[in-house]
């Protein structure tokens, strides 16, 4: 696009072209080197999200945020990485604007740094995320959500505690989960929970949760953990699932706990969930294909016992290994509870039922190592043999004809990470 063409846009579109590329800071970069109206429309995209990655990172902003003021109000997201020292005490000026913060693989992590960014320099933040995050004790995690009231989104992963030691947090602090609408929680340590308590002794829950994910680290990992990590606690997935069963419209999850009774628990109390009228788009993750899907199938089962009336798209996920008689292991699928899978069965259960998606996710682990993809995975023979043993299992659990399984089902190919995954060139 010509310099010209730029000076004739509304300024409304060309900054919503900046938009666009808000998460490509190079290329916001070059736009505002082509003339003065690119420099104005990328220059708001450019300082919405900002990453911290290095101490010098934090003195450089500084430096230009306070000799442009103006750019502090742009900004929307920031993304710490940063070790927390005394060196990194906030140097940022303070910005109002932030709604949303990232904390990840801070190493060295301070709670009371870290708390006083929240206070100081993101006072209006209400989205929260952390990851590869360790707590020094598992108070000092609740007292720090603390400093984002009210919290409307908190996704926490991979996140631990240094201690298990039990330090109480003061009465005068409070959580407030009110008006919380997206909960991500994906393996993390035991000590790692959103407190269910109030000061008072009432329950101190969510219940108008929107998107709620609940994984472990068997189906999402992209670092090696020592111990098999489930997302929450057992009570905390049923309370989340029926204080929320009439306001959650998205749900993902993996239902295959570590402990074989919590397993048992999870799939007993599951069919006293009230029905979630809400729900449109469900996942649900049944592990490893040729492994041991039982639990999941049957959660699965007990689940969907109550109708979900409003639900339009049904996503499965499954890891594969990239062997080469992998196809032949769809014929044990769904093989305890194969009425599941029935067209009237899914007529019954789900009657706004659209498209079902089955996600092969392609990965494999060794030890001390992050997933890796398997190189057959990535063949247009090997897809070929793998989508038709699927699709030939689904016709014989009576999901249909090949025609109807055409028109609703959709398969996906995913890396270790859940990206699409590209054929080999």
């Amino acid at each position: 696009m010509s310099t010209d063409t730029w000076s004739l846009l509304p300024p409304e579109i060309a900054i919503q072209i900046g938009y666009h590329n808000v998460d490509d800071a190079q290329t916001l970069r070059t736009m505002r080197l082509v003339s003065q109206e690119m420099r104005r429309a990328s220059t708001e995209p450019l300082f919405s999200v900002l990453g911290f990655y290095k101490e010098e990172d934090l003195v450089q902003c500084s430096q230009v945020l306070r000799k442009t003021p103006a750019l502090a109000a742009a900004v929307n997201t920031v993304k710490m990485s940063v070790p927390l020292t005394g060196l990194s005490h906030p140097m940022l000026p303070c910005l109002h604007n932030v709604e949303e913060v990232h904390w990840s693989k801070n190493d060295p992590w301070d709670s009371g740094i870290a708390r006083v960014y929240m206070v100081q320099t993101f006072p209006s933040a209400t989205r929260l995320v952390l990851r590869d995050v360790v707590f020094e004790h598992p108070s000092k995690f609740t007292l720090f959500l603390a400093t984002c009231n009210p919290l409307r989104a908190l996704d926490v992963q991979r996140c631990g505690s240094a201690s298990p030691e039990l330090v109480f947090v003061p009465k005068h602090v409070a959580l407030d989960v009110s008006e919380l609408r997206d909960l991500t929680l994906v393996a993390n340590s035991g000590w790692i929970k959103l407190p269910t308590m109030s000061s008072s002794g009432k329950l101190n829950l969510p219940t108008q949760l929107r998107t709620l994910k609940l994984l472990s680290d068997r189906d999402f990992i992209d670092v090696y953990i020592d111990e098999s990590r489930d997302p929450c606690s057992l009570l905390m997935s049923i309370l989340f699932l029926r204080f929320s069963a009439s306001s959650l419209t998205q749900l993902t999850i993996n239902p295959h706990s570590s402990a074989r009774y919590a397993n048992m628990a999870l799939t007993n109390s599951s069919s006293a969930c009230p029905s979630l009228t809400a729900l449109t788009q469900m996942t649900f993750h049944i592990g490893i294909l040729g492994g041991d899907t039982y639990a999941s199938e049957v959660f699965f089962a007990s689940f969907t016992a109550n109708t979900m009336p409003r639900l339009i798209t049904l996503r499965f996920v499954s890891r594969i290994q990239g062997e080469d008689d992998e196809a032949g292991w769809f014929s044990h699928l769904f093989q305890s509870r194969v009425r599941e899978l029935h067209a009237d069965s899914l007529r019954v259960k789900f009657p706004s039922l659209q498209t079902l998606v089955w996600a092969l996710r392609a990965a494999t682990y060794a030890f001390r190592t992050t997933g890796t993809v398997p190189e057959l995975a990535r063949t247009a023979a090997y897809r070929e043999t793998m989508e038709r043993g699927l699709l030939r299992r689904l016709e014989e659990v009576g999901m249909g004809d090949a025609e109807r399984l055409r028109s609703l089902v959709v398969i996906e190919w995913l890396d270790p990470m859940y990206r699409p995954l590209s054929l080999a060139e």
